[in-house]
């Protein structure tokens, strides 16, 4: 964990110098409907059981939330996804609803929360790079993750994880409208991570929950439009 902090902490300060005239804007959204919560067989048969697809119903929810960004004129200059398989599926149905032509960039420090409780050792066994981009060709061949995943984590090291890589990805692309695709923890820690007003407690973000934060130019203070919204 120090060597990604002061990772970032290096490229946080050399980006700090640039300063954007135009609003910086961060959306974020959970995955949509996971096929092992409605599908138990899937499980006993599945080559990545610890990696399940979407649903139908979960692409939809996914592309419906692309399908509400550009209905609102809204635009997106980059997209980020966990190298999980339903953040990909989500990522690729959203982008696609869009219709706007954009590269999805596979980030390891946005995956998922890696408790113990869940029983996961040491990793979730998750498709290569390889295999994605043979299944997804809208991600970036050429992008090369930033922070990566470990196994087991504490829900301060996740926090601080999010809190790392947020405060990057925004100072990177300063004065641009950035997605993340995450998962529920993902989602509440990327909140907490630029909004100190967060509710207390557990958030339970719900499939494609949206969130929408802003970062006026010349300010170094979030504000919260929206978060958890449904649009589907």
């Amino acid at each position: 964990w120090c060597f990604f902090s002061c990772l970032l902490s290096s490229k946080h300060k050399l980006h700090n110098m640039v300063v954007s005239d135009t609003d910086t804007v961060l959306w974020v959204v959970r995955h949509g409907e996971r096929r092992d919560f409605v599908d138990n067989a899937w499980l006993h048969t599945a080559p990545f059981p610890m990696d399940p697809p979407l649903t139908d119903e979960g692409v939809d929810m996914a592309r419906k939330v692309g399908e509400y960004i550009r209905n609102r004129y809204e635009t997106i200059d980059v997209v980020y996804t966990s190298p999980f398989l339903r953040t990909v599926q989500t990522a690729q149905a959203i982008v696609e609803a869009l219709e706007t032509p954009l590269r999805v960039r596979v980030e390891h420090g946005i995956g998922e929360y890696l408790t113990a409780k869940f029983g996961r050792s040491p990793l979730p066994d998750l498709k290569s790079m390889e295999d994605l981009l043979s299944l997804h060709p809208i991600l970036d061949a050429e992008y090369s993750t930033v922070g990566s995943l470990s196994y087991p984590e504490s829900s301060q090291a996740m926090n601080e994880r999010f809190k790392d890589i947020v405060n990057h990805l925004t100072t990177e692309h300063s004065g641009e409208n950035l997605l993340l695709v995450s998962h529920g923890a993902g989602c509440e820690a990327s909140l907490r991570a630029v909004w100190p007003e967060t509710p207390q407690g557990r958030i339970n973000f719900h499939y494609c929950g949206l969130s929408k934060m802003i970062k006026p130019a010349g300010s170094d203070r979030w504000k919260v439009e929206f978060f958890n919204k449904v649009v589907y």
